[in-house]
């Protein structure tokens, strides 16, 4: 056990040095400092209407700092939904609950 606990904190630090995590973090602090990007996320965390939502979509995504941040936070994700799927393939034992 004592193997895969090393080798899951090499992971995490592989992560943290990885340039997803240094790209995510130089522009969340650029999207932090832009107001105009700041007030449309305020705006759609307020409103329902998925015709406003869609409209703040358009918006946001026309700053290239937002597109490049959201692309590396999906490929991040993508890390992440491949490592749960292969755990949970590792550890999904039919007959455990019964």
């Amino acid at each position: 056990m004592n193997e895969i606990m090393t080798k899951t904190y090499n992971l995490i630090d592989e992560l943290d040095n990885s340039n997803i995590i240094n790209n995510i973090t130089k522009l969340k602090a650029k999207i932090q400092n832009n107001q105009e990007i700041q007030s449309l996320l305020e705006k759609s965390k307020t409103t329902e209407d998925k015709y406003i939502l869609l409209d703040i979509k358009k918006k946001l995504y026309s700053f290239d700092i937002y597109k490049e941040y959201m692309h590396y936070y999906n490929e991040l994700n993508l890390i992440i939904i491949d490592i749960n799927t292969r755990l949970k393939q590792l550890t999904n034992i039919n007959n455990c609950h019964k």
